[in-house]
């Protein structure tokens, strides 16, 4: 993250004073699996498309465990900002007058949900009656993937306007 503001303050009279700023501010983060996970391959899941890093996305077992990691993303977030305030004393009061704006531009790249995620929830339905016995058994309750699916979401105004792009 870096930040650079710079402000001026001038005294029009003995009972008005003007104070403005203006600045900058870069922001860049990204997220990923740390060192040493394993991956789905090497968990022996068979799915039709890998994230490009090992990761774990979810596994749940219902009321025992819940494993996941960070799935890889960068979020960039530069913007500026300006404020103006006017001071204005008068005999016994203080009066402020002013206002803020700041436009920034967000940026998120994301590989979410590629991993799946995994559910084991114990159901006689699908599996055992007994979660820990259906995720020893690789019964599944549930699984879902948004396999090949790459999210850049943009926005130049706060708002959220996003495009998805397909690999």
């Amino acid at each position: 993250m870096q930040n650079i503001v710079g402000g001026w303050t001038r005294t029009i009279s003995s009972t008005l004073l003007n104070e403005a700023r203006v600045g900058y501010n870069h922001t860049f983060s990204r997220r990923f699996p740390p060192p040493g996970v394993p991956s789905m391959q090497e968990l022996g899941v068979r799915l039709p498309i890998y994230p490009s890093l090992p990761s774990i996305s979810e596994i749940n077992a219902n009321n025992f465990f819940n494993i996941g990691d960070n799935l890889e993303a960068s979020f960039y977030r530069p913007g500026i900002e300006f404020a103006d305030r006017m001071t204005w004393a008068k005999g016994r009061h203080n009066l402020l007058f002013g206002g803020e704006m700041q436009r920034y531009n967000v940026e998120i790249r994301n590989q979410f949900r590629r991993a799946g995620h995994f559910m084991f929830a114990g159901s006689t339905t699908s599996g055992t009656g007994n979660t820990l016995a259906d995720f020893l058994l690789g019964q599944l309750s549930q699984f879902d993937q948004g396999t090949g699916e790459y999210r850049t979401t943009w926005s130049p105004t706060g708002r959220d306007s996003s495009r998805t792009i397909s690999g």
